[in-house]
């Protein structure tokens, strides 16, 4: 729990992991629903049709650190596909 400190102002002994769990939660599904191009090509096609419904001309793919290299570039061909989608 230690690494969750900030949310208890640095004081983990009333945070019960349950409730850590459930942030950790709440928050993934909020990024995974609205925010990412994670999932499948349709879903992603929803989050791109969202957001340019609401003006936006560009988006930016951030590749987090940690994943394996082959795994990135097994990827690029879906995210290539989705982009052709959008003239």
């Amino acid at each position: 729990l230690d690494q969750y400190s900030f949310l208890a102002g640095g004081d983990t002994s009333q945070v019960r992991q349950e409730d850590v769990d459930t942030i950790l939660g709440v928050a993934f599904e909020a990024y995974y629903s609205t925010l990412s191009l994670l999932g499948s090509p349709d879903k992603s096609a929803r989050t791109v049709d969202h957001l340019r419904a609401l003006g936006a001309d560009e988006i930016a793919c951030l590749v987090d650190f940690g994943v394996e290299t082959h795994k990135i570039l097994e990827a690029l061909p879906a995210l290539a596909a989705l982009k052709n989608r959008y003239p």
